[in-house]
């Protein structure tokens, strides 16, 4: 079984109440058990609550409860050592320097989240599953191993 690793889009797609519906099918077509998080996950919507919380606290309650949900699943892939490896080497990279540092006018702080899940995604042979297609294929081009799949997409049955 191929483990597809879901991207923090899609986990936050998920939640909404009208879903895309190819991404609906995309869910429903899954092997049991082959759907998971990468941790890096967590990390960015920790981090959206957190900044929510500052200007609307209120609004934040539901989400702490979703993240709750979210990390008491025993499907978190780590970044354990390998990954970091592969994450050192993948910062080093020219072309894929943006997805890890924050350029100085940002808004919000940028931990390089995805080129992270993407570490995790290669060294443990999974799939990475998200809206974000740019960003992944780019990182796909210089680590080719990497398995990019977008649910939104609509397929032939």
């Amino acid at each position: 079984m191929t483990l597809t690793i879901m991207d923090t889009n899609v986990l936050s797609d998920l939640r909404k109440p009208k879903r895309h519906p190819a991404l609906l099918n995309w869910l429903a077509a899954a092997e049991r058990g082959s759907l998971v998080i990468a941790a890096p996950s967590i990390v960015e919507i920790a981090q959206g609550i957190a900044l929510l919380q500052e200007r609307d606290p209120g609004a934040a309650e539901p989400l702490i409860s979703w993240l709750m949900k979210l990390r008491a699943t025993e499907r978190i892939l780590p970044l354990d050592a390998a990954a970091a490896e592969l994450l050192g080497r993948m910062a080093a990279v020219r072309a894929l320097r943006n997805l890890f540092t924050t350029h100085p006018r940002a808004a919000t702080p940028q931990f390089g989240g995805d080129i992270a899940i993407a570490a995790i995604a290669v060294t443990q042979s999974a799939a990475v599953a998200t809206r974000n297609i740019r960003d992944f294929n780019l990182i796909a081009t210089c680590f080719p191993s990497l398995q990019v799949v977008n649910p939104y997409v609509v397929t032939d049955p």
